[in-house]
């Protein structure tokens, strides 16, 4: 207690005045200070260790986790649950959209369209990630790359898509392939090319002349970078009865008979291949397509 406060209880009791010690001020701020910060230490961790560190950020998370109101009024992002679906025709489609437009970080998927040829197949794209894993996407677009971004974040979806095959950081460094899992099936293929002609293909129609006669012939180019997953979907197309021919990086189907066997077998989920073909039938062709 304070000594005036002492000296004036000693006054109104009338009693002998006993033994003190005097302390200076703030004598108790070092002492208190140390064992605050032992107490602390034993529920967080030493801060100056990479241990403490560890063991103070999962007693962090596990609060916030308990209390997600908090977390998110300071601005703190917890771990998003997600579902972690069986193997699947559409998580083999999402497997081949990502090997072509996609990109996988330590955080995030993110996947890389034309804002105005493909902003027809960007929804698709958003409800695959919200049915397959619960999860909710961002768009952003970039008016003067003309791009369109879908991004999920979530630690857990990367580290899911991993576990499922497929790599982080940049796909033609490391050579990505399809998933070895994927190519146990033919429905598992099929869903897997047609993520990657939807994305890194195109529909075309090739037009040449012959002794003053025009010819009008269909065809699919599809483009990678990574020869490993070049030569699995020359492959695929092989094992499923199609005749590719290729250039170094370019696949090509040229036979007609082939191309509307592709888009009844294999189809598309992207409106502006479908769109191309339908035209391509109607003006040429004549035919109508279901």
């Amino acid at each position: 207690m304070p000594e005036f406060v002492f000296r004036k209880l000693i006054k109104i009791s009338k009693i002998n005045r006993p033994f003190v010690k005097i302390l200076p001020d703030h004598w108790h701020i070092k002492e208190a200070g140390r064992k605050g910060a032992f107490a602390r230490n034993l529920i967080y961790g030493n801060p100056a260790t990479p241990d403490g560190r560890a063991m103070g950020g999962k007693t962090t998370c596990n609060k916030f986790s308990l209390d997600p109101e908090l977390a998110k009024k300071i601005g703190f992002r917890i771990r998003k649950d997600i579902y972690r679906p069986g193997k699947s025709c559409e998580l083999a489609e999402l497997i081949g959209i990502l090997l072509g437009d996609g990109g996988i970080t330590d955080y995030q998927v993110k996947i890389t369209q034309n804002r105005e040829t493909d902003k027809d197949y960007s929804p698709y794209i958003i409800r695959l990630f919200k049915h397959l894993f619960g999860l909710d996407s961002t768009v952003r677009d970039d008016a003067r790359e003309k791009t369109r971004d879908i991004i999920v974040s979530s630690v857990s979806l990367v580290e899911y898509l991993l576990e499922m095959g497929l790599k982080n950081g940049n796909k033609i460094s490391k050579q990505v392939d399809i998933p070895s899992w994927v190519k146990t099936s033919n429905k598992f293929k099929k869903a897997c090319l047609r993520g990657l002609i939807d994305t890194d293909g195109s529909f075309y129609v090739d037009r040449h002349k012959i002794k003053n006669k025009y010819y009008f012939n269909p065809g699919l180019i599809f483009t990678a970078y990574s020869s490993p997953l070049f030569l699995s979907v020359k492959r695929i197309f092989v094992s499923l009865g199609y005749h590719p021919t290729s250039g170094k990086r370019n696949l090509y189907l040229r036979k007609e008979d082939e191309i509307m066997r592709y888009f009844q077998e294999i189809k598309s989920s992207n409106p502006k291949h479908i769109t191309k073909f339908r035209g391509f039938l109607k003006e040429y062709r004549g035919r109508q397509f279901n």
